[in-house]
């Protein structure tokens, strides 16, 4: 009887339907993670793309902006942000700086 079980299991597990029911579980775990990685690296994008701007029209950034544009700029970096937000980010760290008091 032992024997029937497992080999019924074994049945189960080796049938190719099984395989197609994980793989489809996978791969929609996959693409949705991949949508929400879209979707953050478009949110940060927009963010840095809004702040970098702000402070190039303003002409300097502090300290306290700096520091806030970099907590926003390390994680989409390593998402793989684009060379456009790379550029804006370099540009703001030429600018010069500025105590929050001298506003």
């Amino acid at each position: 009887m032992d024997g029937m079980i497992i080999a019924i299991i074994l049945a189960i597990l080796g049938s190719n339907g099984l395989w197609t029911v994980i793989n489809s579980i996978l791969t929609n775990k996959r693409d949705k993670k991949s949508v929400e990685r879209q979707a953050m690296l478009a949110l940060l994008h927009d963010r840095l793309y809004r702040l970098c701007q702000n402070y190039i029209k303003q002409g300097y950034v502090t300290i306290d902006q700096l520091d806030n544009l970099m907590y926003l700029w390390q994680p989409y970096e390593r998402l793989g942000g684009n060379g456009t937000g790379k550029k804006l980010y370099d540009q703001v760290l030429q600018l010069p700086l500025k105590e929050a008091s001298d506003e």
